[in-house]
């Protein structure tokens, strides 16, 4: 009798504890793909990402476990709660139906594409003049509109960007579309690319990074103290010095 009334005490405890405290010291498991500088591939994953959510999750009381797959596949686990959340999320209505997002912007790069140097395609100066060449894109990746759903592209799925800068660097492809953020850094350190320069064309959209949580996770329900702790860091610098260790490239 003394034991079900002690574990009905801890039950009733647990609904009674707030949500921040009933889930301190857990582990929150996050998918990602390598995208460098934000996620960069070593013995354990490091970059811009990993390095602000070690910081959040101290001040959390709790620990950012990276777990790497391919981007589709993250997106999957993201949808049907296999996992708790991502970084580097561009925001699209199509995943805010399973995603609760942060309402923080804690990144901002520019869509911008690339071809190798003096072909026609680097020249191409609107967007309509994409229409006459092949562009490689990362699958299950958003970009910016009309891009993202213009059909009338002739448009190619790769796995991921260092897939995409040698298909193009190798002449299969004609261009390829990428974040300059990434792709940029990615130009600086990558033997075989030395070909590749910025089409003429810019679009003068911007893409924005967001964090976010699975709608099946238990954790979204902690997403106003993760705003928080993200606000306080944009405002105080922290993740300007924490980009800044790694974004120290010059682009092409």
């Amino acid at each position: 009798m003394k034991k079900v009334l002690r574990l009905l005490f801890l039950a009733i405890l647990g609904l009674l504890l707030p949500v921040g405290a009933a889930l301190a010291g857990s582990t929150i498991m996050v998918a990602t793909d390598y995208w460098p500088p934000f996620r960069i591939e070593s013995e354990d994953i490091r970059g811009i990402d990993p390095d602000i959510l070690h910081e959040v999750g101290k001040r959390m009381g709790v620990e950012f476990v990276m777990t790497r797959m391919p981007w589709a596949r993250c997106l999957e686990e993201m949808r049907r709660g296999g996992v708790d959340m991502m970084s580097g999320l561009a925001k699209t209505p199509e995943r805010a139906e399973y995603i609760q997002y942060s309402d923080v912007v804690y990144y901002a790069c520019a869509p911008a594409f690339y071809a190798r140097e003096g072909t026609k395609a680097a020249r191409v100066s609107t967007y309509a003049g994409l229409r006459d060449f092949s562009i490689g894109y990362t699958r299950s990746s958003a970009y910016f509109e009309p891009f993202d759903s213009d059909k009338t592209l002739h448009k190619m799925a790769g796995n991921n960007e260092h897939q995409l800068l040698r298909m193009v660097s190798e002449g299969r492809w004609d261009m390829l579309i990428g974040t300059d953020c990434q792709v940029d850094y990615d130009l600086a350190r990558m033997v075989g690319t030395e070909n590749l320069v910025k089409v003429a064309y810019r679009p003068e959209q911007r893409v924005n990074l967001y964090m976010g949580f699975s709608k099946r996770s238990p954790f979204r329900k902690r997403m106003g103290e993760f705003d928080a702790i993200l606000r306080d860091m944009l405002a105080n610098g922290e993740i300007s010095r924490i980009a800044s260790r790694y974004l120290k490239v010059s682009a092409k």
